[in-house]
């Protein structure tokens, strides 16, 4: 499993101040728009599942897989995020 790494040239992302938990965003915004996006890459029996979620729904689900080894292989990179789907249920994956 490859590690996670966060540049720091990543542009800023706009701060919802009427919703700062990021619980009401559209299904293809982020849910903590604060954060930057990371690539998602999940190999399951043979086949290839790329995502985009925030960095610390990507950072919890990683733990949850390497707590229960539910898929084969999680990459975690910060490629272009905009032609993947988000993470789905990507808010369950988040802490308060």
């Amino acid at each position: 499993m490859t590690g996670v790494h966060v540049s720091d040239n990543q542009p800023a992302l706009p701060f919802r101040a009427d919703d700062p938990a990021g619980t009401t965003a559209p299904a293809h915004q982020s849910p903590r728009p604060q954060e930057p996006d990371v690539h998602l890459t999940i190999f399951l029996q043979q086949m290839r599942f790329d995502f985009t979620a925030c960095l610390s729904a990507a950072l919890e689900f990683v733990h949850e897989q390497q707590t229960h080894h539910y898929a084969d292989d999680v990459t975690v990179d910060l490629h272009d995020t905009r032609r993947y789907p988000r993470l789905p249920n990507e808010r369950l994956f988040l802490r308060p």
